[in-house]
């Protein structure tokens, strides 16, 4: 009998009945006494007589099929226990337990993902066509190739103009959305300065020489 001989599933015939007896007798350790072999295992010397050795021969012969038997329950399917023993699967529930668990973590994580993202692509949606000058909704389509340019400014007084707009919607910005926006604190405003500024570093070369010829 091999050391792992595990059993498998078939198609159960007229003598299912029988087949589930051997398999459970051959699975099913063997009751030995334990204290017995023990005994006569310690006890044989080399001038005892030939019964006594076959007596501990057999001894070994019971303990390797106690622990054969005891490696093929071991091995066996939850399932196999069940049928076999009547054994409940504890291990096998705990892992079903586990898996559920793990695959709602999963799930919920996605769902909250999905929403997050959503928000975030919706707000920057909002905020474009609250603070750009004429924004409109050509640009966040993405067709290829593209129907309307980039949206740009190109001169000095449609800089000052764009962000005269956005600061002047930013400041209106509770009362003109539609959105639940307010600002994060309301201590920098005051009788003599009723609008928030936007404070604006430029750098700018004093002097400078273009050589066109070079392009430098």
């Amino acid at each position: 009998m091999p050391l792992v001989d595990l059993p498998v599933t078939v198609h159960m015939n007229n003598n299912e009945e029988s087949n589930e007896e051997e398999e459970e007798a051959q699975t099913t350790a063997p009751t030995i006494d334990s204290n017995h072999c023990r005994n006569s295992i310690t006890t044989t010397q080399p001038n005892h007589s030939e019964n006594d050795l076959h007596s501990t021969h057999n001894c070994q012969n019971e303990y390797e099929k106690h622990l054969k038997a005891k490696l093929r329950f071991f091995f066996m399917s939850p399932c196999w226990k069940w049928r076999l023993k009547r054994q409940f699967p504890w291990k096998a529930c705990f892992q079903l337990i586990k898996i559920i668990v793990v695959t709602t973590q999963l799930i919920l994580f996605g769902i909250e993902r999905e929403m997050h993202v959503i928000y975030i692509s919706e707000s920057n949606i909002t905020f474009h066509h609250l603070f750009l000058k004429e924004w409109s909704s050509t640009f966040e389509t993405l067709p290829y190739p593209q129907t309307v340019g980039d949206y740009a400014v190109y001169t000095d007084d449609e800089l000052i103009n764009e962000m005269n707009y956005a600061i002047n919607r930013y400041n209106n910005m509770t009362e003109i959305s539609l959105g639940l926006f307010d600002f994060h604190t309301h201590n920098d405003l005051d009788a003599s300065n009723p609008q928030r500024t936007v404070k604006i570093c430029l750098n700018r070369f004093d002097t400078c020489t273009m050589f066109p010829s070079n392009h430098t």
